[in-house]
């Protein structure tokens, strides 16, 4: 059974979210032996600058999600609805750039400002078939969260509002070592964009 689900645009600030990203890169400290130290993200003050790790400090839980997504075409009839389109009628290849997957939390009604990601993959060379992804989710305690993907329809590396995406039309419980498998992600993708 495959549920499609769109996202309203304003829930998904995506290049707000790759350029924050981007600067709290900024924010790591070198400290060898090929550890970073991410205190200044975390608000984290204790500053462990002998690189030991603090064995008082619990694990974060981590769980892993695979899936697939599929891209399906659409388009519009004269009375607005969506006709599904074969992609062999319009592409002899996948037009598109990149597919980003991330698992985020639901923060309530309209409440943007609660939202927080917990992970993220790309898929780098998407076909006309359904893609396969894995995707590692580092949280901060046993939490459900949502899949979304969204994908880069200009192919000019830039994910925006206008970009189409879809989520996983059930949450994913993630918990230290658990495996969620055969997350289904449909994009709608209208061939007159």
């Amino acid at each position: 059974m495959r549920t499609v689900s769109s996202l309203p645009d304003a829930i998904l600030p995506v290049s707000a979210l790759i350029i924050g990203l981007s600067v709290g890169c900024l924010d790591y400290t070198y400290l060898g032996n090929g550890e970073l130290d991410t205190g200044s993200l975390s608000g984290d003050e204790d500053d462990d600058s002998n690189g030991d790790d603090d064995d008082d400090d619990p694990e974060t839980p981590t769980g892993d999600a695979t899936g697939t997504v599929c891209v399906e075409l659409y388009s519009l009839d004269e009375n607005g609805n969506q006709q599904a389109e074969d992609w062999e009628d319009h592409y002899d290849s996948f037009p598109f750039g990149h597919i980003f997957v991330g698992a985020f939390t639901d923060g309530g009604e309209g409440d943007l400002e609660a939202r927080a990601w917990f992970g993220d993959t790309t898929i780098n060379s998407p076909s006309m078939d359904c893609d396969e992804f894995e995707l590692a989710i580092d949280a901060t305690t046993d939490m459900e969260v949502y899949l979304m993907a969204q994908l880069d329809v200009g192919n000019d590396g830039v994910l925006g509002t206008w970009d189409p995406k879809g989520i996983s039309n059930q949450p994913v419980s993630i918990s230290e070592g658990s495996l969620t498998e055969d997350v289904e992600i449909t994009i709608l993708v209208d061939i007159a964009s």
